[in-house]
């Protein structure tokens, strides 16, 4: 149960290989944006960044338009 506390931490040892790479890839994305926290378009990106990743099959499934929001990472 978390806390209403708004600095939450996670444990990356309770995530999946893959989902500790996309996490720290994320990471890395918002380190070179000089930002101090992992927002939603971090990890967004550094999955679809992924190679063999399924996030990008998923997104063309439910009719994402994946360049289109490539496009759109990339301006943030």
């Amino acid at each position: 149960m978390y806390s209403r506390d708004k600095h939450h931490h996670m444990n990356l040892n309770n995530l999946t290989m893959k989902a500790q790479e996309a996490v720290s890839a994320a990471q890395q994305l918002a380190f070179q944006n000089q930002q101090q926290q992992i927002e939603t378009p971090h990890l967004l990106k550094a999955m679809l960044e992924e190679e063999g990743g399924s996030i990008e099959f998923l997104l063309k499934k439910n009719d994402i338009q994946v360049t289109y929001l490539q496009q759109k990472l990339a301006e943030l």
